[in-house]
């Protein structure tokens, strides 16, 4: 299974369609700002599942209409989607991968029980002194294989996650 992940398109709808066109894929995963962009760049020509999350304008985000916090299972892995880190309550949340946006920069780490993956974003060529960049995950019933790119250079690293004996995740960068 292929999915597609990534962050704070910020209506650049053009760069969203380039990225969707060139990755089709199983899933689609939008960790926010803008909520409403995956409607417009019409990701169902390319991929048939959406998940996303509002971003933290988002007036569904800040009346609560809108969950903050999506959860799904794959494989057997937890996973969570959450724009703003700052939502999850990590006294409540163990074992899980967790896919966020907000910072538009592309960070990898274990925390505590879990593992934080933030894609980047694909708000302009470059922001915040980042330049754009997604994420491919490759899910399978054994580990998920997740690949970065930068849009203008292309794959840039790979990272496994699998669980051990102890079914802990385990993060290979």
């Amino acid at each position: 299974m292929k999915i597609l992940i990534l962050s704070d398109t910020h209506n650049n709808i053009n760069l969203f369609e380039k990225i969707l066109s060139k990755n089709k894929s199983d899933m689609l995963f939008h960790l926010g700002d803008y909520y409403e962009d995956s409607d417009k760049a019409g990701f169902f020509k390319f991929c048939p599942t959406l998940y996303r999350v509002p971003g933290i304008y988002h007036p569904g985000y800040r009346d609560g209409s809108l969950s903050a916090i999506e959860s799904l299972e794959l494989f057997g892995f937890k996973i969570k989607l959450v724009h703003n880190i700052d939502d999850i309550n990590f006294d409540n949340v163990a074992d899980s991968i967790i896919f966020y946006g907000h910072s538009h920069v592309h960070k990898v780490q274990k925390y505590k029980s879990n593992i934080l993956i933030n894609p980047g974003h694909l708000k302009n060529r470059e922001d915040r002194n980042q330049l754009a960049s997604y994420l491919i995950m490759q899910a399978s019933d054994t580990e998920l294989i997740i690949e970065w790119y930068q849009v203008e250079i292309g794959l840039v690293k790979n990272y496994k996650i699998y669980k051990n004996k102890d079914n802990k995740l385990e993060l290979k960068i």
